[in-house]
Formats: C-alpha cells, structure tokens, sequence
C-alpha cells in the first residue's frame, strides 16, 4: 500500500487459479478490516492495483483483497495493509498569467540577496515596469513579466521609502532581475541573452553581492547586457 494526497495506491499478486473474474478491496480505518462493502463496489476489479482516492490526509486506513473465481466464489482475505494518505509536498505553483500573486510579507532590505525560481512559461500574461530606468521598455530596456517581486515601478515622497527587487523573465524572453537602491531610489536592471523556451521547465536565479549582478539559467551563469557591472 503506497500512501498519496487524499489516496491509497494498493497492488497485489495474483493467484496461481485460472479462472479468476477478478478482486474485491476492502477498507476500514481499524484494524481487522471486515468483508462487507468492497470499495470497488458492484463491479470486480479485473488487475492487479487499485487506486482507492477520496480519503482524508492523516487518517490511516486498512485493506485487505479477496479473489473471485468465475463462480463467484470468493478466496480468505490477503494479508492486511495500512496506509496515511499525506499532503503532497514539493508541488509547483501555477499562475494563468491574470492576477494570481503569493505574497513574502515585510522589505526585504538586504545589501546582498538571491531570487530564484523554477518556472515554466505559457503564453500570455501581461508584462510590467520596474520603475524609471528599470526593466521599464526605454533606452533598449525590455519589459519583464514578474515571477518573484516586492513591489513595482513608482514614485514616491519623500524618495527612497520602497527598495524593490525583481526576478522575471523579459518581455524579449530572457532572464530579468531589478532592485531599488536604498541609497538613491535608483533602479539597477539587469537581463541575460539565452531564451527561455515555452513549455519547458527551467530554474532562475539572480544573486547581488552589493556591487554586481549575476543571472543564471539552468545553473549556468548569463552574459548580461552591456550596461551593467557584472562580477
């Protein structure tokens, strides 16, 4: 019994009997699980597996199967199984480009920092500026679509309350970080030169070392855009 989120995943080895119709799964949630009311219902289970779904995550639940012949006569239960379904872990977001969003609570304000992300593009969406001289579709700047920021492009009084950063890809396709200094409220983008393919799976990062950006693809590092001081 191989426990999944919400289910249970059963396999069984079938007899050496050559007229066997099929099984019938038995569950309970104690021990000593009773044969009465197989999970499958009416209808025999003609394999060797079954996935039993609808069930509550960290509940534990008990199986036992029974073979049917052609007769309909039934076998002495197996050995009984136990299972916890648990929630999935590890799972990826998915965002449909609209207004889906998860918020990281308070500035960030760190003089060093990383981004990164796996991601997987699809068509559409909508791209943003990052402010004034940022990733902001000006001066051979793209825009960018985001994927992980704090905040967005705007003005404030008086200047420097908002340090934003950014990692997105481009509006050109490619790796894009921004942040907003403390310093002076500028903007300091950066953008690297491979595609990032539609459809596929790819890992993003940018780190900042207080003086230079670096941008990766897949663990690999990024030629960035002449204009900005790499490491």
């Amino acid at each position: 019994a191989t426990p999944r989120s919400a289910a249970v995943a059963l396999s069984w080895t079938a007899p050496p009997d050559p007229d066997i119709a099929g099984y019938n799964v038995y569950r309970s949630t104690a021990p000593s699980v009773p044969l009465t009311g197989p999970v499958n219902g009416a209808t025999l289970v003609t394999g060797t597996s079954y996935s039993d779904g609808g069930l509550t995550n960290g509940t534990p639940y008990y199986y036992v199967v029974t073979a049917v012949d052609t007769s309909t006569n039934a076998s002495v239960a197996s050995n009984e199984v136990s299972a916890t379904p648990l929630e999935s872990l590890g799972a990826a977001l998915r965002f449909d480009g609209a207004n889906d969003y998860v918020t990281f609570g308070p500035n960030l304000n760190a003089a060093t920092f990383t981004l990164e992300a796996w991601i997987k593009r699809e068509a559409g969406g909508a791209t943003m500026t990052t402010g004034t001289d940022g990733l902001d579709g000006s001066g051979g700047r793209p825009l960018a679509y985001p994927v992980l920021t704090k905040g967005m492009g705007q003005g404030e009084t008086p200047a420097n309350i908002n340090m934003n950063y950014f990692l997105g890809v481009t509006s050109t396709g490619v790796v894009g970080a921004d942040f907003e200094d403390a310093a002076t409220g500028g903007n300091h983008p950066a953008w690297g030169s491979t595609t990032i393919a539609v459809g596929e799976w790819h890992h993003i990062a940018a780190t900042y070392n207080g003086s230079c950006w670096e941008l990766y693809l897949d663990g690999s590092r990024e030629t960035l855009n002449a204009a900005v001081t790499t490491c």
